[in-house]
């Protein structure tokens, strides 16, 4: 069974954390309630949506997260994404996940490591998959460098947003780590 979550271009970055938390929790208990364990369940998101998993982990009211699977396609933790206008629904989630972490830290101008600076030691047992050549890969690189859990995987000569690749063998070649991780 696949359940797809799509963020709300309406609602504010908090609020689409909260939403997103609340409703995969409720997903779970419900899946849970029918029998289905944890080490069953997978929870994935790509580029901002791998962003709002990292965000929404502390949140989850779930008390065998570490038996589910995270996978998370390219996060967006960049400096420029901080900085620049790439589309109107990136930069208004950008624009309010720097003015969260402005408050958080309360600093005025805020840098990616500020944002990788948060307490990612209890994040499960999650897999990211990055293309060898996306801009963020030093980010990710750094990302995963704080937690034990984190493993990297790398696709060879992919950028951003590969899983909407037409290359056969970089499809191939993300699939192979998917059944991998299952």
């Amino acid at each position: 069974m696949i359940i797809s979550i799509d963020y709300d271009e309406e609602e504010s970055y908090d609020m689409q954390i909260e939403s997103i938390a609340k409703t995969f929790d409720y997903l779970y208990n419900g899946l849970k309630t029918n029998g289905i364990n944890a080490n069953n369940v997978m929870l994935m998101g790509d580029s901002t949506g791998s962003t709002l998993i990292l965000n929404i982990i502390n949140k989850l009211n779930i008390e065998d997260l570490d038996k589910i699977k995270f996978v998370l396609f390219y996060p967006v933790i960049l400096d420029s994404s901080l900085k620049i206008k790439p589309s109107p629904i990136d930069f208004e989630i950008v624009t309010e996940l720097k003015e969260y972490y402005q408050n958080v830290i309360g600093k005025k101008t805020i840098t990616s490591n500020d944002i990788l600076k948060g307490d990612i030691k209890k994040i499960p047992n999650t897999t990211i998959i990055c293309g060898n050549v996306d801009p963020m890969l030093e980010k990710v690189k750094k990302l995963t460098e704080k937690s034990s859990n984190i493993d990297l995987k790398l696709i060879s000569f992919s950028s951003h947003n590969f899983l909407f690749s037409k290359d056969k063998e970089i499809k191939k070649e993300y699939k192979k780590i998917i059944v991998g991780t299952i």
